[in-house]
């Protein structure tokens, strides 16, 4: 994949946020392309709360905290180039993001929200 500069300085700072804040060795948690078993996915759904940039991330922090701690990831190949991070819309998600992944850090360290049952 062809990363223009400004997108390669956020994806590394959002992965050694995502390491920092969880303790998660993916490199991309954003990828779309995930496999579970049907019974983790019986016990996670059902706490999902994100719903906009950061539900994968949610998905993984959900399973480990749950004591799936088999979680793996598997290179793929992307054919596609991205475009530069100046517009809007781009700065707008990344902001959401940013949000939704301190929300996820709450739910998962001060209201233990993932351990309830």
């Amino acid at each position: 994949v062809h990363y223009p500069w400004s997108r390669k300085v956020l994806s590394y700072g959002y992965y050694y946020l995502v390491k920092m804040l969880f303790n998660i060795q993916v490199t991309d948690t954003q990828a779309g392309i995930k496999i579970f078993k049907k019974n983790v996915l019986k016990k996670i759904l059902p706490r999902l709360v994100e719903q906009k940039f950061a539900g994968d991330l949610e998905i993984i922090v959900a399973a480990r905290q749950l004591g799936y701690t088999r979680i793996f990831e598997a290179p793929i190949k992307l054919d596609y180039t991205f475009s530069s991070i100046t517009n809007a819309a781009t700065m707008r998600a990344i902001i959401i993001i940013f949000f939704d992944t301190c929300a996820i850090f709450y739910r998962t360290y001060i209201a233990r929200y993932y351990n309830k049952k």
